[in-house]
């Protein structure tokens, strides 16, 4: 294999994401798998944090001009404002994790999940391994995919336990505060297990 950091390829990667890096969400996952990819394959690789909306085809425009012709985005939020962008330029393949943009351009390849099939055996292990019977849900905010993880978290709970006491909380994405608020009043009600997938709050 190759030396990390060599370039032995034309591929050049960029990732643009609307959060913050190393707050164990997935945007995480997918910078290591990038990275490993990088040292197996050796292609450059620059990424772009805390994008919102607005700045998103431009933040792209960007990374095509400095060579980029593989860009990942990590939400709707960055996804949709880019489809544009994406048809001006055909030769550069786009990635979209974790959203299905509708009528997507032919050069954009679309990744999501059946998010309530884990929270289903979150739930499940969370209530077998419960003393109490009574298990928590910490997301980080209502709809999207959420609306998938507390379901399936509900369902995987009571499959094990149709008596299963089941609080589900939403306490923002970046606001650790919050959760161990949240999570510290659950302990103190019983609730002996609790699921967090919240990023930055989960910590």
């Amino acid at each position: 294999g190759s030396t990390s950091g060599t370039q032995t390829t034309d591929l050049k990667v960029g990732f643009i994401l609307n959060g913050l890096l190393g707050s164990q969400s997935f945007d995480d996952v997918i910078v290591a798998g990038i990275e490993k990819a990088q040292a197996e394959l050796g292609f450059e690789y620059m990424k772009a944090e805390k994008v919102e909306a607005a700045q998103a085809a431009d933040t792209v425009r960007t990374m095509v001009q400095q060579g980029c012709n593989y860009i990942i985005f990590n939400s709707a939020v960055v996804t949709d404002p880019c489809v544009d962008v994406m048809k001006e330029n055909p030769d550069v393949m786009f990635l979209s994790i974790d959203y299905d943009l509708p009528d997507a351009p032919d050069n954009l390849c679309c990744v999501s999940y059946r998010e309530q099939e884990a929270a289903f055996l979150t739930g499940a292990f969370c209530e077998l391994m419960s003393k109490t019977g009574k298990v928590a849900f910490i997301g980080g905010n209502e709809g999207g995919t959420m609306v998938r993880f507390e379901a399936g978290f509900r369902t995987g709970a009571r499959y094990v336990n149709k008596d299963a006491e089941v609080s589900v909380s939403y306490v923002g994405f970046q606001d650790a505060n919050k959760g161990k608020e949240t999570a510290t009043m659950l302990y103190n009600q019983g609730y002996d297990w609790i699921a967090g997938a919240a990023a930055s709050s989960n910590l």
